[in-house]
């Protein structure tokens, strides 16, 4: 198994981040869900309170960020530079997250990124990240949590934890 200084290596270099490797199911692809009416978007978060919010790395927006637009719609954002796979082509600008789920009792998103649909690659030799964000009472942070890389075969790659491999928060 790669050392965390490597995964980090791997994360980083997919996100083009200010990340400091020192410190260490499938669905389909959704479109964006079509504008809401407001009362529509308040009874959404008071019920869920991510619905809308963005997380940030210090890169800012567009560098790996997580959008929660939706229940249904909730995207990791490349728009701020191309990311490579390893089928050598361009990724997408926006990755929807898969399986998903909401814990709000513990203040926790379950998801998985797939590269094999519809891409049918992998990246840096990973082709699932499974990640579990565990939000702070304010839901201003990602405060713990953890992404496990798996290669095509389901073995393990290595795992990153978040507040201490990644650092995450809600843009105001």
């Amino acid at each position: 198994m790669p050392s965390k200084r490597i995964l980090m290596l791997i994360l980083c270099s997919i996100a083009v981040t200010a990340c400091d490797p020192g410190t260490a199911d499938l669905g389909d692809e959704k479109t964006p869900v079509s504008e809401e009416s407001d009362a529509d978007a308040d009874a959404d978060t008071d019920v869920n309170p991510l619905i809308g919010a963005i997380f940030v790395q210090e890169g800012g927006e567009g560098l790996a960020s997580y959008h929660f637009d939706a229940e249904d719609y909730i995207y990791i954002s490349y728009e701020g530079f191309d990311l490579e796979l390893d089928n050598g082509r361009t990724g997408p600008d926006l990755k929807p997250f898969v399986s998903t789920s909401f814990e709000l009792d513990n203040r926790s998103f379950l998801a998985t990124i797939d590269w094999s649909d519809p891409e049918d690659t992998t990246v840096n030799g990973a082709e699932r990240w499974v990640y579990e964000m565990i939000f702070d009472e304010e839901y201003q942070i990602i405060e713990g949590g953890s992404v496990i890389l798996y290669d095509s075969r389901g073995d393990e790659l290595g795992e990153l934890d978040f507040n201490s491999d990644l650092s995450y928060e809600r843009l105001p």
